[in-house]
C-alpha cells in the first residue's frame, strides 16, 4: 500500500496547471477528483485557470471536462510525451490524444495520478509490428501524395488557380514546386519517403510498449 504522505504529494499535482496541445483547441489542463479541466485558454497560475475555467465557455474560450467515469482506457506509448484517450461514449467535443508541451516528465506525473489516486489499473503490453507502424505507413502515404502533386505543379509552366481559404497555400506551394523544378522535387520526395519508410522498418523490427490504464 502506498503512504498516505506518497499519495498526498501525488494529489497535490491537482494545483498544477499542465501546458498541453488537444484537439485543435485545448492549451491547458488541471486535474480534478471528478476528471481531466481543459481550456482552450492558457494559463500560468492555478488560481487563474479556475477562474476562467468557472466562467465556462464563451466565444474566445472554449472549455471541458474528461470525466474519469466516461472513460474507457488511458494510454501511451514508452518514451512519449502524448496520451490517448479512449471514450465509452461518443466524445465528439473532447481530445482524442493530449500532449504534454512540457515533454514525458508531465506525462508521467499525471499517469501517477490516474494509477494511484484515481485507481486506474495499469498494464504494459508489447505492441505487435503490424500495429506499432500504422501511423508510420500513414506518413510514407502523405509523403508519396506530396511529392506526386508537386511533381505535377512542377512539371507545369502556367501557374495553378486556386480558390478558397487556403489559396495562399496553394499558391505557396506551386511557387516552391516551379522554383525547384521536377527532378528536385522527386530528389527531395524520394528521400523524405525512404527515410519515413527507414523509420517504419525500424519500428517493426522493435515494436514499442504501449502502457495502458483501465478500470
Amino acid at each position: 500500500m502506498e503512504p498516505i504522505n506518497a499519495i498526498e504529494q501525488i494529489r497535490a499535482l491537482e494545483n498544477q496547471v499542465f501546458v498541453i496541445t488537444a484537439h485543435k483547441d485545448y492549451k491547458s489542463m488541471m486535474l480534478s477528483p471528478e476528471g481531466i479541466l481543459i481550456s482552450s485558454k492558457r494559463y500560468d497560475t492555478a488560481d487563474a485557470f479556475r477562474e476562467g475555467f468557472a466562467k465556462g465557455g464563451g466565444l474566445l474560450t472554449t472549455v471541458g471536462t474528461i470525466r474519469f467515469d466516461k472513460v474507457k482506457k488511458f494510454s501511451h506509448k514508452e518514451n512519449a510525451d502524448s496520451l490517448s484517450i479512449s471514450y465509452q461514449g461518443m466524445a465528439l467535443s473532447l481530445p482524442g490524444d493530449i500532449t504534454f508541451d512540457n515533454g514525458a516528465g508531465d506525462l508521467h506525473n499525471v499517469v501517477t495520478y490516474l494509477e494511484k489516486v484515481q485507481g486506474f489499473n495499469r498494464s504494459e503490453v508489447q505492441l505487435t509490428g503490424g500495429k506499432a507502424v500504422l501511423p508510420n505507413l500513414l506518413y510514407v502515404g502523405l509523403a508519396i501524395l506530396f511529392t506526386w502533386v508537386l511533381y505535377g505543379m512542377a512539371g507545369k509552366t502556367e501557374a495553378e488557380e486556386f480558390h478558397g481559404r487556403r489559396r495562399w497555400a496553394g499558391e505557396l506551394a506551386d511557387n516552391i514546386a516551379k522554383a525547384i523544378g521536377p527532378v528536385g522535387i522527386l530528389l527531395i520526395g524520394l528521400a523524405a519517403t525512404g527515410w519515413l519508410a527507414w523509420q517504419a522498418w525500424k519500428k517493426f523490427q522493435n515494436p514499442p510498449v504501449e502502457v495502458r490504464l483501465e478500470r
